[in-house]
C-alpha cells in the first residue's frame, strides 16, 4: 500500500502512528487565514459603504484583514521552510 505524500509515520514505543506533515498543515493554515482575510476585507468594503457591518466599524475590519493577510504570508513562508526540511530527510 502506497503512503500518502501528506502523511508521515511516527513511531512511538513500537506503535506506528500516521501524522500529517507540518508543511501540509501550515499550507492549510495559510489558505484558511487568507480566506478569512478576504472575507474581512469584503466586510470592510461593506462597512465603508453602509457605515458598519455586523456592528463592526471599518477601521477594525481593515486592521483584521491586514493582520490575517500578514499571518497568511507568515504561515506560507513557514510551510515552505518545513517543506524544504522534509524534502531533505
Amino acid at each position: 500500500m502506497q503512503q500518502s505524500p501528506f502523511v508521515e509515520k511516527l513511531y512511538i514505543t513500537g506503535a506506528s502512528i500516521e501524522v500529517m506533515k507540518r508543511s501540509s498543515m501550515l499550507h492549510g493554515l495559510a489558505a484558511g487565514t487568507a480566506i478569512l482575510g478576504a472575507l474581512s476585507f469584503v466586510g470592510f468594503w461593506i462597512a465603508v459603504v453602509k457605515g458598519n457591518f455586523v456592528g463592526l466599524v471599518p477601521q477594525l475590519l481593515f486592521s483584521n484583514a491586514l493582520m490575517m493577510f500578514l499571518a497568511s504570508i507568515a504561515f506560507g513562508v513557514a510551510a515552505l521552510y518545513h517543506w524544504h526540511i522534509e524534502k531533505k530527510k
